[in-house]
Order: structure tokens, then C-alpha cells, then sequence
């Protein structure tokens, strides 16, 4: 109830596209400074779980990912993201680990868009900027895991539920 009564005061209201220009260039600037860290080294050998994704679920058809499920270590959905991947990188190791760069990433401007939500727009930047530099989030973000994309998908959600809940969806 508390989040609720300040979201008002925090700018929910205001549209996406009355952002200024220059909180573009920072969220810009932010998402450049995320993307390089998370290249950094990213054909670094691969863990366990990243070589069963490679060896055991990468390589499967489409169809196959959807009907396989016999292991913990496979999440359908990052799976499906890693076979695009496989198949459009020439099937090299790091090729499965992409998926979570760009989920990364895109969880940063998530983090960003909430932000804006429940805080002021310094406080978005702020967030968006210590997750960038996140040794753990780099680090989940280098690996080949659906880590990021529940990240990603979770903030969404929850940006998503708490502009219905004041009553403006439109955003």
C-alpha cells in the first residue's frame, strides 16, 4: 500500500515518450557500459551446465526442446533462445551464452523503466547503473541459464501490474 501511494508522486503518470533526451543518452550510456562487460571474455570455457545445454539440448530441433524433459538443467524456453543462437553463430560454444547477454541487457532498461515507476528518475538511473556494474549480474548474464530472463521477465510483470493497479495501463 505504501509503494502504491507514492507511485503518483514518482511519475507513473508520465508517458514514455516525455522522457528528455538526455535521460536517453543515459540509459543509452548504461546499456553500452552493460553490453561491453557482458562480452568481456564471454568465450571463456564453459561450466557444466552451460556444456549439457551445449552438447545435450543446443544441438535438438524445435520440437524436440518442447517434448524433452529429462533433466533440472533444461529450461525450454532459454533452450529454445540458445538453439536460435546455436544455429545463427555456427553452433561455437559461446553462441549459447548470447541469449543471456542480450536478456542482460534488456533487464538493465528494465530496471530502468520500473525505476521510473516507484522512483524518481536519478534513483532509475542509479539502479540501472549498479546492476550494470553487478559482478553477479555480469556474471549471470555470461551464463548459458534462463537467470536473466527471469530477471527480465519478472520486472516486467511487476512494472506491468503496478501501472494497472493505479490505473494506467497504457504505458
Amino acid at each position: 500500500a505504501m509503494l502504491l501511494r507514492r507511485i503518483p508522486e514518482a511519475g507513473v503518470t508520465t508517458p514514455a515518450a516525455s522522457v528528455d533526451r538526455s535521460s536517453w543518452w543515459i540509459v543509452l550510456a548504461i546499456l553500452a557500459l552493460g553490453l561491453g562487460l557482458r562480452l568481456y571474455q564471454l568465450d571463456s570455457e564453459l561450466w557444466l551446465d552451460e556444456i549439457l545445454l551445449r552438447t545435450r539440448y543446443a544441438p535438438l530441433e524445435f520440437r524436440q526442446l518442447l517434448s524433452t524433459y529429462d533433466s533440472q538443467n533444461h529450461q525450454p524456453l532459454y533452450s529454445i533462445l540458445a538453439r536460435l543462437s546455436f544455429l545463427a553463430a555456427g553452433a561455437t560454444d559461446w553462441s549459447v551464452r548470447v541469449p543471456a547477454v542480450i536478456l542482460g541487457v534488456a533487464s538493465l532498461w528494465a530496471v530502468w523503466w520500473f525505476g521510473r515507476t516507484v522512483a524518481s528518475a536519478s534513483e532509475a538511473w542509479l539502479a540501472a547503473l549498479i546492476l550494470a556494474v553487478s559482478y553477479h549480474h555480469v556474471w549471470f548474464s555470461q551464463n548459458a541459464r534462463g537467470y536473466t530472463a527471469m530477471l527480465l521477465v519478472a520486472l516486467l510483470a511487476t512494472g506491468v501490474f503496478l501501472r494497472l493497479c493505479v490505473g494506467n495501463g497504457r504505458q
